[in-house]
């Protein structure tokens, strides 16, 4: 089993810990000033084949001058299918590879223990971990396509264009000979935490405050049973974690092993139906003591897979009423 010392990606990160401090009294914790933020709201997306700034919301994040980097990501080919009409496509896609859309939803949050009583060991445990979730839905047809997808986190002051987490993560489903698998797998290909909604240690050592992040994925496709009834079936799961992201809006783009794993394999979608994706993401902060990382990743697959309700696709700091889903695809 793989734990963590303090931050959650302490042990997994230096060989040979083989010690864990207790939990320090409350009253010597000092959480640092960008963690611990009330969450909103979490916006997903996903495309194929399509401009990831054709949606309004995405693309205002993406035209801000400092998130030119994640910009040239999602129009790079890691997550950027050619179109269908471009010459340079390849004679002979097969109609669901040439699917082109951008899909998006957005959920609302609420803090449970905002209101419970502070200061006790078990509470700032709590506030270690906290979880939130969207999910995204879009044509079967569709799923080929799908390279990338996009999650964004909102916790209460965070305008519309700056969500306080923002994670980029692959959507790998080919082999080496371009062939499709009958599964695919994800990893973080850049992950961004301006703040988090978890409780983690002061700055210290002119080092920014850190978090870990994990993400899980849940797929769920409309089935008809027997008996003509319609149900969302889950084809599978799975989560992987990123270690020691620093808090403030430094990007951290995933080419170093702290956070280059890859999840096991989740199944891929029939032909034909309605597919859900659920994102789960739950952050990690150190308050001194250990923490499981397979606690953390469970966390996250069991967010993504809480139905929640969502609303329809408004910036996080405008009013939002609470409704039924509402996933918008632009074409």
């Amino acid at each position: 089993m793989r734990t963590f010392t303090g931050l959650v990606a302490g042990c997994m990160l230096a060989a040979g810990c083989t010690s864990t401090p207790k939990a320090p009294p409350p009253s010597a914790f000092k959480a640092d000033d960008l963690s611990g933020k009330p969450k909103r709201a979490a916006q997903g997306w996903v495309a194929a084949g399509k401009d990831w700034s054709a949606d309004k919301d995405l693309g205002a994040i993406l035209a801000l001058p400092e998130n030119r980097e994640l910009k040239d990501l999602m129009a790079s080919p890691q997550c950027a299918e050619p179109s269908a009409k471009s010459p340079s496509a390849p004679a002979g896609r097969t109609a669901a590879a040439a699917t082109s859309f951008v899909v998006t939803g957005t959920r609302l949050h609420a803090d449970l223990y905002a209101d419970k009583e502070q200061g006790s060991p078990e509470q700032l445990m709590r506030e270690a971990i906290d979880a939130s979730n969207v999910d995204v839905s879009f044509s079967a047809a569709g799923f080929r396509g799908v390279r990338c997808a996009v999650f964004a986190r909102y916790a209460q002051g965070d305008a519309p264009s700056h969500p306080g987490l923002i994670a980029v993560l692959a959507i790998e489903q080919k082999l080496q000979d371009g062939k499709f698998t009958d599964y695919f797998r994800f990893r973080p290909l850049y992950v961004r935490a301006a703040n988090s909604i978890a409780k983690t240690a002061a700055a210290s050592g002119g080092q920014p405050a850190q978090i870990a992040v994990a993400f899980a994925l849940v797929a769920r496709q409309l089935v008809v049973n027997g008996e003509g009834a319609a149900t969302f079936a889950e084809l599978g799961s799975a989560a992987t974690t990123i270690a020691r992201v620093p808090l403030g809006g430094n990007g951290l783009p995933c080419t170093t092993a702290r956070c280059s794993g890859m999840s096991p394999p989740v199944p891929v979608p029939v032909a034909r139906g309605t597919v859900v994706i659920s994102m789960g993401v739950s952050e990690a902060g150190d308050v001194g003591a250990e923490i499981d990382q397979l606690r953390v990743e469970r966390e996250a697959v069991a967010a993504a897979r809480v139905p929640g309700t969502s609303t329809a696709v408004a910036p996080p700091t405008a009013p939002l009423a609470r409704g039924s889903a509402d996933h918008r695809a632009t074409r």
